[in-house]
């Protein structure tokens, strides 16, 4: 405590102390230390107007000492302590950014494991210390992940584009979708027999730039400007319905502007056409995108059912084996000169081309010795074979 009463004396802003109260007892009751530092000021002027959470942990130090901590979330959803919600459950809070204490449970667990390296014998001191530069670890580690293009790959990220492909996949099953009015759509799933209420309650207020927001990489649906009555609902998650209705809205709006291209043709009308959604030329890229991973989906399907053909080929000893592997090497040869530029260099080995392969080593045919090594030297010195009749 001596140590701590120092910190504080020195006065040091870095640190953040702005508050300690020594304990009254040895049990330690009446302790009480606040720590904010500048770099979590910053972060409660920015982003604590989406809301705060805080929770507290125990076992942190060797005493009988309680922490608790205010979290806050960027602006990429990421929990960050900065120093209660009054709604716990997010499907009946339509913009609630958190589930209940998550991310302060989650901040918990990593200080105990990552930085505590879970000691419960820790001095105060030295959990101060930690906690003061954990901040600073947490800024910079932020930062890099935006200058190396790693914050568009948050979680929750990830698990929107996931809900966008199952839409995509079961937007055949959604039989019944209805406009109510500008900004509510009616969807009926035909396997459920459930019906859900997709509703775009306001507009979106999160950053146009890829790396400051959690929308959809391949529709832009918003998860705080659009909400859905099904359960499926998690915070800063889009579900499927709110993709399909997204993906069928963007469809409608490519076909009204290839309705209102041909009109004008028909009229003779060339000059410009305003499109009604700025998002249909760019959805329309996604979805060739997609169907070109589909096509090198199946090209590879076909590849690995030829490789298996050719294999069986190979060890087959007759004619006909020689005469199919050759028309397949034909086949192949003709395919492999397809391409829009050829190939600089030499291509490497298909192995190699796969995600997380590994180089193999050229199987080599083994043929029996009629002689040994042994036999050979002794014949060659002119002495008798030990195995050798007599």
């Amino acid at each position: 405590m001596a140590s701590l009463k120092a910190r504080k004396d020195e006065g040091n802003p870095d640190d953040g102390i702005r508050l300690l109260e020594l304990p009254e007892e040895p049990t330690g009751r009446g302790f009480r230390m606040i720590i904010i530092t500048p770099q979590q000021v910053q972060w409660l002027k920015d982003f604590s107007r989406r809301g705060i959470s805080i929770d507290d942990t125990h076992n942190a130090t060797r005493y009988d000492l309680k922490l608790a901590t205010v979290m806050v979330m960027n602006e990429r959803d990421a929990g960050v302590p900065a120093g209660r919600a009054p709604t716990w459950a997010s499907f009946s809070n339509k913009d609630a950014v958190m589930d209940t204490t998550m991310i302060s449970e989650r901040w918990h667990l990593r200080l105990k494991t990552e930085f505590l390296h879970r000691n419960a014998n820790t001095r105060a001191d030295c959990l101060v210390d930690l906690l003061i530069k954990a901040v600073e670890e947490i800024s910079q580690s932020d930062e890099i992940k935006v200058r190396r293009r790693l914050a568009t790959s948050s979680y929750r990220k990830q698990q929107t584009t996931k809900c966008h492909r199952r839409a995509r996949r079961q937007l055949a099953s959604f039989r019944l979708m209805r406009q109510m009015n500008d900004n509510k759509w009616e969807i009926y799933k035909e396997h459920s027999g459930e019906l859900y209420t997709v509703e775009q309650h306001k507009d979106c207020e999160c950053s146009d730039s890829p790396e400051e927001n959690v929308h959809c990489p391949l529709c832009l649906v918003c998860p705080y400007a659009w909400s859905c009555t099904c359960t499926d609902n998690r915070a800063g998650i889009s579900c499927i319905h709110r993709h399909a209705i997204m993906l069928a809205t963007q469809r409608a709006n490519r076909r009204t502007a290839e309705s209102i291209q041909e009109e004008l043709q028909e009229q003779g009308d060339h000059g410009e056409v305003v499109l009604p959604s700025s998002s249909a030329e760019v959805s329309g890229a996604q979805e060739r995108s997609e169907q070109r991973s589909q096509l090198r989906s199946s090209i590879n399907m076909k590849i690995s059912v030829m490789q298996a053909n050719v294999n069986a080929l190979v060890n087959t000893d007759t004619e006909e084996a020689m005469e199919l592997l050759t028309a397949i090497n034909e086949l192949v040869s003709e395919a492999s000169r397809i391409g829009l530029t050829a190939i600089k260099g030499i291509a490497a080995r298909p192995e190699l081309t796969h995600v997380g392969g590994k180089p193999k080593l050229t199987r080599v045919q083994l043929y029996t010795r009629h002689q040994s090594r042994v036999t050979r030297s002794a014949q060659s010195h002119g002495r008798p074979d030990s195995d050798s009749e007599d």
